[in-house]
């Protein structure tokens, strides 16, 4: 059995970028945005949402803590 998008392409779709919605993740952040440099936190906690329409190659995330989107590669 082939999937309408191997019919059309010919090889199987790459799949190697799905995540599962709703799942926790971390969004990184860099040194120069956190306050204090040294032991401060280098991720913020997420809900992955999807990947992001307005910027290539990333993912929409939600800040549990601010209720906030977060764009993130």
């Amino acid at each position: 059995y082939k999937s309408p998008y191997e019919m059309v392409h010919g090889k199987p779709p790459d799949i190697s970028d799905l995540h599962i919605w709703g799942s926790i993740c971390f969004a990184h952040v860099p040194k120069v945005r956190s306050k204090d440099k040294k032991l401060s936190a280098r991720g913020i906690k997420c809900r992955f949402l999807g990947m992001s329409d307005e910027y290539y190659k990333s993912y929409r995330l939600l800040d549990v803590y601010n209720n906030r989107f977060i764009y993130s590669r």
